[in-house]
């Protein structure tokens, strides 16, 4: 999904980002990404954010979707932030 964060300036990439999806669709009351915090204008402003704050959110956009058949299995292979797609597949093959 794309992310704006208002009152970031001064960021060489601007005041969008993307990021993908860590939560399941059976986590229905927050939108769960990862990242790593860096020192650049944006990610101190979204690490600055308190719980609840409202954004502007798009998307998503691109696929990443684990096949329905419980009878065969799934084998993840990732690394470095490949495990965000590959958690909420997971997580969500877990709820279900």
């Amino acid at each position: 999904m794309f992310f704006k964060l208002d009152g970031v300036y001064y960021d060489a990439k601007g005041p969008i980002r993307h990021f993908s999806i860590a939560s399941s669709p059976t986590e229905q009351d927050y939108i769960l990404i990862s990242t790593r915090i860096r020192d650049t204008p944006y990610k101190q402003k979204l690490a600055s954010l308190d719980e609840g704050s409202e954004i502007l959110a798009w998307g998503p956009q691109g696929d990443s979707i684990l096949h329905n058949d419980h009878s065969k299995p799934a084998v993840f292979l990732s690394g470095g932030i490949g495990v965000t797609p590959s958690r909420s597949m997971m997580k969500y093959a877990t709820d279900n």
